[in-house]
């Protein structure tokens, strides 16, 4: 699974990339380095659509991401940042 996927409303995003790493920002603007924080993601089962996601101990639970079953939207919750559920939609590759 990789590829980037963007909220519309915040343009934050979340970059997946097939060597398991994981960059993201949830508001704009986006940083300079277009990159963001850097996490990790592995699936228990490739039949999985909810990832293990690892992050820095400063993040660790900040957020769960589902995806959908076509893999072209994620649904995202971050309790400490925002209220709810939000959606967030693939627009390319990852550019790594």
């Amino acid at each position: 699974m990789s590829g980037r996927y963007v909220n519309s409303e915040t343009d934050g995003f979340i970059t997946f990339e097939s060597t398991g790493r994981v960059w993201y920002w949830f508001t704009s603007p986006e940083p300079a380095d277009r990159k963001g924080r850097l996490g990790h993601y592995s699936f228990e089962k490739a039949t999985d659509d909810t990832p293990w996601l690892m992050f820095a101990s400063d993040h660790a639970g900040l957020f769960s991401v589902r995806f959908s079953d076509s893999g072209d939207r994620i649904f995202v919750t971050a309790k400490r940042v925002f209220e709810g559920e939000r959606v967030y939609e693939k627009v390319g590759d990852a550019r790594r």
